[in-house]
């Protein structure tokens, strides 16, 4: 019954669907099922890592970052040194869950993945906020629905999901109340920071905030 379910749930989260697996097809289908996670696992943080080095080559050639970062690979193209630091800080991060003995997946993939969800979250909201405001100061020829009320619904939803998330972060993380405040803080915590580095470039290097996000074009040198 529904109980029993529950019950094998809580005792066991991480293994429950490879126990079903296991019992109701065979064990060749959750080892194939432990592949395909890792595998998937694999690709993620690898496209991950490629839109963050690209993120910060953008972020560099704009000024906001170090210059260095913008230091593309005379061969292949790719922003190098910016995957170089990426990687250095992974690297340290995965070392310190490693020398804290943690678990390297219900607290290292878990724990670093949730400010990361939450802050996906976020930006879809900023940007589903943002569509309205932006058609409401430029003149157009778009229609009533894709510019307010696609984009509201979109906001209405994602905040309701957002909220959901965070009244249920014990699900994804496993983790005591202390830890689930500090990833979902992580991710307000950045944005603050973002608006400081924001203000701090109006003020101090005015013509590297007026370029920010402009066209290539139309950037200010």
């Amino acid at each position: 019954g529904n109980a029993e379910v529950l019950a094998a749930a809580a005792k066991d989260p991480v293994g429950l669907f490879f126990s079903a697996i296991t019992t109701y097809v065979g064990g060749w289908a959750a080892d194939l099922m432990h592949l395909f996670i890792v595998t998937s696992v694999i690709a993620s943080l690898l496209a991950f890592h490629n839109a963050i080095n690209r993120y910060a080559l953008a972020l560099a050639e704009e000024g906001v970052l170090p210059r260095a970062l913008g230091r593309v690979h005379p061969r292949h193209r790719s922003p190098y040194v910016a995957g170089i630091v990426q990687t250095v800080l992974g690297a340290v991060v995965v070392v310190a869950f490693w020398a804290a003995h943690a678990d390297p997946y219900q607290q290292l993939l878990l724990w670093v993945n949730t400010p990361g969800m939450i802050g996906l979250f976020v930006l879809q909201l900023l940007v589903a906020i943002a569509v309205p405001c932006y058609f409401r100061r430029v003149s157009h020829q778009e229609g009533v629905l894709r510019t307010v009320v696609a984009p509201v619904l979109a906001a209405v939803l994602l905040a309701t999901a957002i909220g959901l998330v965070i009244t249920h972060i014990d699900l994804f993380t496993g983790a005591s109340s202390t830890v689930n405040t500090v990833l979902i803080g992580t991710a307000p915590a950045v944005f603050v920071v973002g608006l400081v580095l924001a203000w701090w470039l109006r003020r101090r290097r005015a013509h590297v905030y007026v370029a920010f996000a402009a066209e290539p074009d139309a950037v200010v040198e």
